[in-house]
């Protein structure tokens, strides 16, 4: 299991860097530093990066998972709705903070999260909340297709309006 699991992960980070279009949530962050890589024609560097990083950090992360689960479990149930409160705000406030100076972006972004989060059943009085009827959103919108769809839907629309500019030719660099 933990090879396909590194496997997907691997694979959405080969088109992170090469399209810039994360193909698994984990692969948003090598977008950031493999695209503008494969960009210069360090793509080769990048891809070979990605290969050993993702399982130095893969195997980390598993043994730190299966010392700290036990520790974090009894943590995580004492956990109460007023937590849960915080937590939510402490995630507005990091969208506030990490806008770069743009307040009004920060507050488009928290108010387009908290509205795609209201999409779905209610937990508690269990009535439908924007779902205009369709059986398919009474789940709710998933993360995972909101983030990738996010990141993939703009920099299509990005490069559709890069289309129409003369492109310069990247040059591939050998190591």
């Amino acid at each position: 299991m933990l090879g396909v699991y590194y496997g997907g992960v691997y694979g959405g980070s080969r088109a992170a860097i090469l399209v810039n279009i994360p193909g698994s949530p984990a692969s948003v962050a090598t977008s950031l530093d493999g695209y503008p890589m494969s960009q210069k024609g360090e793509a080769g560097l990048a891809l070979f990066l990605t290969t050993i990083f993702s399982f130095v950090g893969g195997l980390i992360g598993v043994i730190v998972l299966a010392s700290a689960a036990p520790v974090v479990a009894s943590f995580a149930v004492q956990f109460a709705n007023r937590d849960y409160f915080l937590l939510a705000m402490l995630g507005l406030l990091l969208v506030g903070n990490l806008s770069n100076g743009t307040i009004a972006k920060g507050l488009f972004s928290a108010g387009a999260g908290i509205i795609i989060g209201l999409i779905g059943m209610d937990p508690i009085g269990g009535g439908s909340r924007f779902t205009f009827g369709s059986l398919q959103l009474m789940n709710g919108v998933d993360f995972i297709i909101a983030l990738l769809g996010l990141f993939g839907m703009s920099e299509i629309l990005y490069q559709m309006r890069e289309l129409k500019r003369q492109g310069k030719p990247v040059e591939l660099k050998k190591r």
